[in-house]
């Protein structure tokens, strides 16, 4: 009975991202409705000054929560879902310096550093209370693994970088966490879905990854050297959509599967 409640209790965290990706999605489409068919902003995070902001916050908070509790197949894939559960939320939490200039409404959603400075030391906390417990979790184990252990330490050392970042130089951390943070986000996701592709289902995973690294370099590539200004707003969709492809198709092979197979 209780491996029947993990295996329910995965599902419902599998599709809680995947829904959520879908609500993002859905919530850019409106606003770009509302503003005509040649208005979008530079970049998915820009959407954050919309009407959009709530929902894409919201989305990036709960895509970090369940990264983090959704265990990963191996050690390895566990510490890059656990780091990118630790970054989605600073993404989320600390715009881009970038407000764009396509909006259904007069001025862009205001932010200030005190909405950051409050929101970022709430989210210091959290991520505080969630690496004792690891560390106390993984201490009370029989048998401690020297690899979910050296997790643990990276993570950790992520985190106390972010807090000395955070309080030593906050005018660069307004201006550079958002990419700080979304950058290595999508390159952990990266990985994760490589290391996905030595399962059972190997070719559609290596197949997703194939297409996330490529649509990165090459649009990217044509984004930054030939000043495209809606460059960043593709590969961040064409990232999130194959993302969610990923999502779909992993949690259809592990509909039945308990955590810890």
């Amino acid at each position: 009975m209780d491996n029947e409640f993990a295996i329910k209790t995965y599902r419902y965290l599998r599709i809680a991202m995947i829904a959520v990706i879908i609500m993002l999605l859905a919530a850019v489409v409106f606003e770009w409705q509302n503003t005509g068919p040649d208005c979008w902003q530079s970049s998915l995070s820009a959407y954050y000054y919309t009407p959009v902001q709530s929902i894409f916050v919201g989305t990036l908070i709960t895509i970090g929560v369940c990264m983090v509790a959704l265990r990963g197949l191996t050690d390895i894939e566990d510490t890059f879902m656990n780091l990118g559960g630790l970054l989605a939320p600073v993404v989320a939490l600390v715009p881009t310096p970038e407000p764009g200039g396509c909006r259904s409404m007069g001025e862009a959603v205001a932010t200030a550093p005190e909405n950051i400075e409050n929101n970022m030391i709430a989210l210091f906390f959290a991520g505080l209370i969630g690496l004792v417990a690891a560390v106390i979790t993984w201490l009370g184990q029989a048998s401690r693994k020297m690899s979910q252990g050296v997790g643990i330490g990276v993570a950790a050392a992520v985190f106390i970088g972010g807090v000395i970042w955070f309080f030593a130089d906050r005018d660069s951390f307004d201006r550079a966490a958002h990419y700080g943070a979304a950058i290595p986000l999508f390159v952990f996701i990266i990985v994760v879905v490589f290391l996905n592709s030595r399962r059972r289902w190997r070719w559609r995973y290596l197949t997703i990854a194939i297409l996330m690294a490529g649509s990165g370099l090459v649009i990217g590539g044509i984004a930054f050297f030939g000043d495209w200004a809606h460059g960043v707003l593709v590969v961040e969709v064409t990232l999130i959509v194959l993302f969610a492809v990923f999502w779909v198709i992993q949690t259809i092979e592990r509909w039945n599967a308990s955590p810890a197979e």
